[in-house]
């Protein structure tokens, strides 16, 4: 049953309404939702090494983990004190069974480890819904408060004033309020006292945690009739609910005598010794974190919140500050007014190009009303197969556009001029090319490429949309908006612009074609052969590589090798060689605000408030400076710290930034025991690119001192390269100053004075500063922290360590009497993945990429060869392009451009009906690259995942007006038409027009990712498409009738052409026509055939006459 033009469009209308009714059912958010794979332990073992903590704990846990089914890998990194273990399970698994089977391996290798070693749960595997990106909380809104006071006095008046009136708001989940120091119980203790009565601290640590805390002591028969009941006994812990209790603790007898704890600590409740600091302009900063509930309106939430928030800070006295530090919704509401400015723009350039290309407000109407009935009805794919909503699908509406406008205007003009739908197939077949291209974005499990899924499924449904848009509806909206035909002299014009056209490309192709091998070698040239990858050698393990070394490592291939690399490399040598995205990374620079940070370090053994103090000076230093609005402090380590400070905008742009960072260089140099580096970003900072490459190779293994050994003979064979630069050994490029020292004793000697390595070792742990101890002990009916501190805050030298007598079993003696103290090499983190050890050797490289990857494939092949098996020299992959890294070593993005070129084939085969047509399309197709290389070469480009996009894209858009123009000649040939050149033009002038505006309006259609500030990966994406889009115009001009159309047919139907129609085509010349020239009448007929316009020649007859023999 045919569908009349007006049920057709009642339909679309119906749906377009059912699409636009959906739109408050699309959940809309910020980035794609996603369920994480990583899973993560972490643990602390306090005054701890690196390499005992890793000996004792890390290799332990990562031994019990290895079993884990589903493990892709596992690394940890293990320091001071600290380590982390981090897993990564293939995503097939199920995180949660895995985390659970995990968390028992934690609980089982617990019981193993030393005394003193903590393990936190297994964390990770969560669930993330896009709302926001670092936290898995839907945090709202953060706050900073400043006060008079200690910070919990600044805490209690934010509770009391702001987070009880702002909970009670409608949409908010909760408010906290964070950064306050907290008050502890603290025993202070005399450790010297200590010492001499034989007790140490964890001893009374163990004895509170063993007396003042609740636990299960069984459980006892109370009843045996009618049934037998039990009942559980509990030690109860500290019956009084009285802390003093705890001061009589008894710890010693001597003699008759009970020593008990009152007689050598002291117990307080005061507030704890911070462990971070984290200042605004040098005053205490509380947190106020505002969280929403999970389907609040965010954006309406957080105006209502920041305004009600204003009106309270009026009330606060001067003494108090308030200063919002983040917004959720800001990001939001900036990429979406950035997608729908996009979305504007795209609409708007389109438009204005169909109206300035038409001229017809008919015509625009109906673009406009398929476009908006395309995306309306795409609403209920959105919805019916729950495809999310955020920046990157939003970005897929954008591009689509100038997609989806392509099959609108192809079938308008088709059928306009033929009324009916035969280009239909070749409509499906670019459409399907490009879905097939889009299909692969979905094989990617890059983090990246992830949110690719988004985009890539939004322009599928678009694409599929168009499909049933271009076939039923365009016809039916212009049964119902007909367009009027093109009569007088504007046709006549624009018919003999075409004629003229049609004879001088007709004589340009056959001329070609003449050179058809010189022009394949030229294209090859210019599309690049990649002979500037060979190497000049290689290893000698391989068959036949004394021949390939002589050849390729000779005077004469090497003086040559610079020429024959330029001459073979084509674009594909500029793509690869050049850029190297200097240009977006200073253009990144430039769109920053103007900010100093400053990073300061301090050496192993450091304190925090020694930090604390450096930035105490480094605050009253910046306080008197108007010109600053802010100074963070942020300092979490005693052996690092970090600042930012931001200008008031009126001096951003001023020369002060940089008067500054000099002062401020030359302040902090000026402080002892730090080492300090201040660097300025934004406007006021020119950022010039360094002509230094960061770079580092990796040294693995499974024994880490030999790691360590051979990182050290590495570095040696880097310092010969003139062009290696500051070159260091560790995970840390600017490490902090470490110093360990070991204790060695001689047992026999011990055994002398009647002593043994565990009382010599509490002897040193009294003398050295020794740190908290925490313990637990139930006070007032509630299980409370208790901190151990020594009084002494005394610190001991290496002499006092050596000569400070200690007490043994009635003998007194020294450390040098029975030992040694040296120092000796202390080791930083040590990082291991899938339980091998890896050290890094850094430097810096003066010259380019592609210098400095040979030097490190020389450097890397020459120490592999003397190394013995189970270590090994790779590189360090830091910038993490070993994602990309194939089987064989092939990088997996040649691997997804090659499978798209596949796919393609197979979809041309099938909607074509010949092999022989779709291998010619896909060998010229990919020839478009060209303009892609060049594009990203001038521009300074690196082939990101924006690249691989594009190029991905490429594949299917740079065929698609290749097989409009195919398609077309098929459907002549099966209406009787002869192959040859005759009928590829005539097809050529029918679709030409619509081509040229399908590839302009996809090109228009990208320009909006060009304006304004675009990430890397988005003017990637807009400019490979662009520059390869108009590369591919070129391509379908000049190469598709030298390759499609055989020799034998172009010849024949050129001479076709011109002895036949001659005379047709030089009266379609002239502008005047005598009535009377002789023409026969079978020429004639065939003329006005050939030409295509009977509306010219009715109206020639209707003004000039009718010529002899019609």
């Amino acid at each position: 049953m045919k569908l009349s033009a007006f049920s057709v469009n009642t339909i679309f209308v119906v749906l377009m309404l059912l699409g636009a009714s959906l739109i408050p059912q699309l959940t809309l958010q910020l980035y794609p939702s996603s369920r994480s794979q990583q899973l993560s332990v972490s643990f602390s073992w306090p005054n701890a090494n690196p390499e005992l903590l890793e000996m004792e704990v890390t290799s332990k846990l990562e031994g019990a983990f290895a079993r884990t089914k589903g493990l892709a890998d596992i690394s940890s990194n293990t320091g001071q004190g600290w380590g982390s273990i981090t897993l990564n399970i293939d995503k097939n698994e199920n995180i949660d069974a895995v985390k659970l089977y995990l968390s028992s391996i934690v609980r089982s290798v617990k019981t193993s480890l030393p005394d003193g070693v903590s393990v936190s749960e297994v964390r990770g595997g969560e669930f993330r819904d896009g709302r926001e990106r670092a936290s898995e909380q839907t945090l709202l809104l953060n706050y900073v408060i400043t006060g008079p006071g200690s910070t919990q006095d600044v805490a209690t008046f934010a509770e009391d004033n702001i987070a009880a009136l702002i909970s009670q708001m409608p949409g908010v989940e909760s408010v906290s309020v964070t950064g306050a120091v907290p008050f502890e119980w603290v025993l202070t203790y005399d450790s010297r006292l200590l010492s001499d009565i034989g007790v140490s601290a964890y001893d009374i640590s163990n004895g509170i945690r063993t007396y003042y805390t609740r636990k299960d002591a069984g459980k006892v028969l109370i009843e045996t009739e009618p049934q037998q009941k039990y009942s559980y006994i509990i030690f109860k812990g500290n019956p009084d609910d009285n802390k003093t209790d705890l001061l009589f603790l008894p710890i010693k007898t001597i003699g008759d005598k009970i020593i008990y704890l009152k007689d050598v600590a002291t117990l307080d409740y005061r507030e704890s010794i911070p462990s971070s600091y984290y200042r605004i302009n040098g005053l205490n900063r509380i947190n106020i974190n505002i969280f929403s509930e999970k389907n609040a309106n965010t954006i309406d939430l957080s105006a209502k919140v920041q305004e009600e928030i204003k009106k309270l800070a009026e009330d606060f006295s001067e003494d108090y500050s308030i200063k919002m530090t983040y917004d959720s919704t800001v990001e939001l509401k900036d990429e979406l007014n950035q997608n729908l400015f996009r979305t504007g723009i795209t609409i708007l350039i389109l438009l204005l190009f169909v109206w300035i290309t038409s001229r017809n407000l008919r015509y625009l109407l109906i673009i406009t009303i398929s476009l908006t009935a395309n995306i309306l009805i795409a609403l209920v794919f959105y919805y019916w197969f729950k495809i999310e909503i955020h920046l990157y699908a939003l970005a897929g509406v954008t591009v689509s556009f100038g997609i989806i406008i392509d099959n609108v205007i192809v079938m308008a003009d088709h059928y306009r001029h033929h009324r009916n739908r035969r280009v239909f197939m070749a409509i499906l077949a670019a459409t399907l090319t490009t879905m097939g291209a889009l299909v692969v974005i979905f094989n990617m499990d890059n983090e990246v490429m992830r949110n690719m899924w988004g985009f890539s499924a939004v322009i599928i449904a678009n694409l599929t949309v168009s499909i049933f848009v271009a076939l039923f509806f365009v016809p039916a909206l212009m049964e119902k908006i007909p367009l009027k035909p093109e009569e007088g002299k504007r046709l006549f014009k624009r018919r003999r612009r075409i004629v003229r056209f049609t004879r001088g490309y007709a004589r340009t192709i056959v001329f070609t074609k003449r050179f058809k091998i010189a022009l394949a070698v030229i294209i090859v040239l210019g599309f690049g052969v990649p002979v500037f990858l060979i190497p000049t050698t290689i290893d000698r393990e391989k068959k036949a590589s004394e021949l390939y070394n002589r050849i390729f490592s000779s005077e004469i291939y090497l003086k040559i090798k610079p020429w024959t690399d330029k001459i073979f490399g084509g674009s594909l040598r500029l793509f690869i060689e050049g850029g190297g995205g200097q240009w977006m990374k200073d253009d990144q620079e430039q769109r920053r605000r103007t900010t100093i940070n400053l990073r300061m370090t301090m050496p192993h053994g450091a304190t925090l408030q020694q930090m604390n103090e450096a930035f105490l000076k480094v605050e009253n230093f910046l306080a008197g400076y108007p010109e600053v609005e802010t100074f963070i402090s942020n300092i979490n380590s005693p052996n690092e710290g970090h600042m930012r400070i931001t200008f008031r905008e009126e001096d951003e742009l001023t020369g002060f930034p940089e008067l500054l960072q000099n002062e401020l260089i030359r302040f902090v140099h000026a402080i002892g025991n730090a080492d300090s580096d201040v660097s300025g970003v934004g406007k006021a900072f020119s950022n010039r690119m360094s002509e230094y490459r960061s770079e580092s190779l990796k040294v693995v293994g499974y024994n880490y001192r030999k790691v360590l050994m051979y990182a050290d003979q590495l570095k040696g064979m880097l310092e010969e390269q003139r062009r290696v630069k500051k070159l260091y050994i560790g995970n840390n490029r600017n490490p902090s100053k470490t110093k360990e020292f070991a204790v060695q004793v001689d047992k026999e000697k011990l055994a002398k004075n009647n002593t043994d390595i565990k009382s010599t070792l509490r002897h040193l742990s009294s003398f050295s500063k020794a740190g908290d101890i925490y313990t637990n002990a139930m006070i007032n009916n509630r299980l409370t922290s208790i901190v151990l501190r020594p009084s002494e805050d005394k610190e001991i030298s290496l002499w006092d360590m050596r000569n400070r007598p200690m007490s043994g079993n009635k003998s007194v003696y020294r450390l040098g009497d029975v030992g040694s103290i040296e120092e000796e090499q202390a080791f930083e983190n040590i990082t291991k993945t899938n339980q091998e050890y890896e050290v890094l050797v850094q430097y810096d490289f003066l010259g380019d990429y592609m210098l400095s990857s040979k030097i490190k494939e020389r450097i890397i092949k020459e120490i592999n060869r003397t190394m013995p098996v189970g270590f090994r020299v790779k590189d360090s992959d830091r910038w993490n392009w070993s994602y990309w890294r194939g089987a064989g070593g092939i990088d997996k993005r040649v691997w997804y451009i090659l499978m798209v070129i596949t796919i393609i084939y197979f979809i041309c085969s099938v909607l074509l009906e010949s092999f022989r047509q779709a291998f010619i399309v896909i060998v010229i197709a990919p020839i478009s690259f060209i303009g892609c290389f060049l594009g990203f070469y001038f521009f300074g480009l690196k082939f990101n995942e924006g690249g691989l996009a594009a190029f991905i894209l490429m594949c299917g858009l740079a065929v698609n007006s290749i097989l409009y123009i195919i398609n077309d000649y098929n459907n002549k040939l099966k209406d009787g038409r002869p192959p040859g050149l005759h009928t590829y033009l005539r097809a050529y002038n029918a679709k030409i027009i619509p081509i040229v505006l399908t590839i302009v309006s996809t090109m228009l259609g990208f320009i909006p990712f060009l304006i304004g500030t675009p990430s890397d990966f988005w003017f990637s994406l807009a400019l490979g498409t662009i520059s390869g889009l108009a590369f591919s115009l070129l391509v379908l001009v000049i190469l598709l009738p030298i390759f499609f159309v055989p020799k034998s047919q172009i010849t024949r139907g050129y001479r076709h052409l011109h002895r036949k129609h001659a005379p047709a085509l030089a009266m379609a010349e002239r502008e005047t026509w005598t009535p009377g020239t002789e023409v026969p009448a079978g020429k004639w007929e065939r003329a006005k055939k050939f030409l295509g316009f009977p509306a010219f020649w009715k109206w020639r007859k209707r003004k000039r006459g009718t010529p002899s023999g019609q």
